[in-house]
């Protein structure tokens, strides 16, 4: 439940395709926004939390770990 509540970071698809992210993964905005798109993701919010992704359920599991893959690889979350 904390992790709804004061995420390490979110990431909010707009249902337009509009990418914003707050919190520790924000400098890899351009990023992780591009590769959003590329999945053409809309109307979804992903939440980081203690070192793991919390996905919608609305996401199938393939792409829930292609964007998990991506993100651990691509965008390693920097630790206060």
């Amino acid at each position: 439940m904390w992790a709804y509540i004061f995420p390490d970071s979110k990431i909010s698809v707009s249902r337009e395709g509009k990418v914003r992210i707050t919190g520790v993964l924000a400098p890899y905005h351009s990023r992780i926004a591009f590769f959003i798109n590329e999945l053409g993701l809309r109307g979804v919010t992903i939440r980081h939390w203690s070192g793991r992704f919390y996905f919608p359920r609305s996401l199938d599991a393939g792409t829930q770990q292609r964007l998990r893959n991506f993100l651990l690889a691509e965008c390693p979350p920097a630790r206060g």
